[in-house]
């Protein structure tokens, strides 16, 4: 599909029939349908330095509105405060471009940064993705954790609670198959969320290891609202790198990422009962 591009209210804009990809300074937001679908993180844009305070943007200005379901992010990236280790963007790696946000151990619990929704998202289909590297000298744990709330606020409720376990070499949800951990190569993580169906799947480098519920107990419903990362254990003071971090709808995807029709989305819960998770 062509994509023409075009200015407007000072930001890059490319549209491919109803979806607008717009280039802002805090990262990319996509449009559809005259409001906001999602959101891209390429962290090209953003300063060198400690990410906290930086990338924030709201569904206002040309874009839209701030109604139905809520807006997106506003506060940006957020580095949890008297940490030993600061979140950082970095020009020292990256996938596809030239920055990355780089977490690092001290060694044990280090950089801690999360990214709240300021309402939660509570229907639809969504992707989330983000590409992720670990170098063989990071003995530690990259932790990312998906929430159903705000994790800024203490709302932990899974979700995915994702761990690339750099001492025993595996990548794994908190119960779910696990796989051999790539190291010292980017490989993206891409999560398929039904919040209408209450169904996601997960995959590691295109490898599938989970296929089940999104809602996995607690208090709260089918909803996507918070993303916390951080890097913890080990033995090393080492760093792991996150990248093209997005959460886009099925059709956003399609025009910023497109691949063969062959792997387009796949029906949730079709597949893979063996990967589901064994939850208490």
């Amino acid at each position: 599909m062509k994509l023409n591009k075009n200015i407007l209210g000072g930001a890059a804009i490319m549209t491919a029939g109803c979806i607008s990809i717009a280039s802002t300074a805090s990262g990319t937001v996509v449009v559809a349908e005259g409001r906001q679908a999602g959101y891209n993180y390429t962290f090209e844009d953003l300063n060198l330095g400690n990410v906290d305070g930086q990338g924030g943007f709201l569904d206002s200005g040309p874009w839209g509105n701030c109604g139905g379901d809520g807006c997106w992010w506003n506060n940006g990236w957020t580095d949890f405060g008297g940490t030993p280790r600061p979140t950082n963007v970095v020009n020292t790696r990256a996938s596809g471009g030239s920055q990355s946000l780089e977490f690092s151990t001290n060694p044990g619990y280090g950089s801690d940064a999360y990214l709240d929704l300021t309402e939660a998202r509570h229907s639809g289909q969504w992707i989330l993705s983000f590409d992720i590297y670990q170098p063989s000298e990071y003995d530690g744990t990259a932790h990312i954790y998906l929430s159903r709330g705000a994790t800024g606020s203490g709302v932990f409720q899974e979700g995915f609670h994702f761990q690339g376990n750099g001492t025993s070499g595996r990548f794994y949800d908190s119960g779910s198959t696990q796989l051999s951990l790539r190291q010292d190569e980017w490989v993206n993580v891409r999560v398929d969320i039904d919040l209408d169906a209450n169904t996601a799947e997960a995959r590691y480098g295109g490898d599938l290891f989970y296929i089940g519920p999104w809602n996995n107990g607690g208090d709260f419903p089918n909803q996507i609202q918070g993303v916390n990362i951080w890097a913890a254990e080990g033995t090393t003071a080492a760093a792991f790198n996150i990248d093209n971090f997005m959460l886009v709808d099925p059709a956003s995807w399609a025009a910023l990422v497109p691949e063969p029709s062959g792997l387009t989305l796949l029906g949730l819960g079709a597949l893979g009962l063996g990967l589901r998770r064994r939850r208490s």
